[in-house]
């Protein structure tokens, strides 16, 4: 099992990384002249200035060929000094979305950019592993394949809230999902062929959550069984730090199952019925007493103990639910209950 890796962890391996490009590892499959990242950042990660540099600069000592694939940064209205410190480093094409606020539509202007027969994209808050693209890239010796997703672990904790998202690290198990519709793909770390997101339209720019499960379902839904994981392809994302950011975060993973269940619901085997999610919100509002009474229970029990992370613990699963709970029910209200079609109109964060 890969272990966490630190930012400081990160910084030394960059170090040696460098120091040894001048004996670069031997060239990976040259069926394909031309390869391509991009990195789009979200709204939440418009503004990337703390983790972009080093994103980069780890994408740029990969042990794939550097002749053989390019970097776009996308900027979609970042606040911070995010640009410069893109400006500032050499052999990345930086270019701006302003338009739309909106990490699909940056992605969908990014793709439209791109020169390679292969897109690969990532987040700014995510570090790559050195040999991430040459791994990324593998299952498409296969021609039946069309999009390879790899895996995401932790960057280790700093922080409680940290260490409560790397404990149930929603990302490291996203192929595993029980009550999926089909195969899952996350632009966390995620390659695909252009030629089939064209057959696609790219992505759902209207969603503002969950396109990237809609985009990867769309395309099998159009071409098949033609998405494969590569575990070795690794990418480490940084968690985020605050209640108000795991709040934020879960209510977005809750609406964006709803507007999912608004627009599949009627597809043959769809497994999340609104009988099925009657049932899970139940079990979740019965969870929220007992994340309160857990917390309770603790205070009372274990006044003197040390380990301030237990006692919180049930806190931060509250949040956590409570955030899921919350994007639920502002998505049942925006589908009006799950009838109304959710790609009829231009989404935006409903905030909260």
């Amino acid at each position: 099992m890969a272990v966490p890796v630190t930012l400081t962890m990160m910084e030394t391996s960059l170090r040696t990384r460098t120091a040894n490009l001048s004996s670069p590892a031997s060239t990976p499959e040259t069926w394909m002249t031309f390869r391509k990242v991009t990195i789009s950042p979200s709204k939440e990660a418009c503004s990337t200035a703390s983790t972009i540099r080093k994103c980069l600069e780890l994408i740029l000592v990969q042990d794939y060929p550097s002749e053989l694939f390019e970097i776009i940064v996308i900027d979609n209205n970042s606040s911070d000094n995010t640009v410069e410190i893109i400006k500032n480093i050499k052999n990345v094409n930086l270019v701006y979305q302003t338009e739309f606020q909106n990490s699909y539509a940056t992605r969908n202007y990014g793709i439209s950019l791109a020169k390679g027969r292969i897109i690969v994209f990532t987040d700014t808050d995510c570090l790559p592993e050195y040999n991430w693209l040459t791994e990324i890239i593998k299952p498409f010796e296969n021609s039946e394949i069309q999009a390879v997703g790899g895996m995401v672990l932790d960057v280790e904790p700093t922080n409680d809230v940290e260490r409560f998202l790397q404990e149930i690290n929603p990302l490291r198990d996203y192929t595993k999902s029980p009550d999926q519709y089909l195969k899952l793909l996350i632009t966390a770390n995620l390659a695909v062929r252009k030629s089939a997101i064209d057959k696609i339209n790219g992505f759902r720019a209207r969603l503002y959550t969950g396109a990237d499960i809609d985009f990867a379902w769309r395309l099998q839904m159009k071409l098949g069984d033609c998405i494969d994981y590569n575990p070795q392809a690794i990418v480490y994302h940084k968690h985020r730090s605050s209640l108000k950011g795991l709040f934020r975060q879960y209510r977005r993973h809750g609406f964006g199952e709803i507007v999912l269940d608004a627009i599949y619901q009627n597809q043959p085997g769809y497994p999340r019925t609104r009988s099925f999610q009657r049932g899970r919100f139940f079990r979740q509002l019965l969870a929220l007493i007992t994340y309160v009474g857990s917390f309770i229970i603790r205070i009372v029990k274990y006044p003197g103990a040390k380990e301030r992370y237990h006692f919180i613990k049930p806190i931060l699963w509250f949040t956590a639910e409570s955030g899921n709970v919350w994007g639920k029910l502002q998505a049942l209200w925006a589908t009006r209950f799950l009838t109304a079609n959710p790609l009829d109109k231009q989404w935006i964060d409903p905030g909260g």
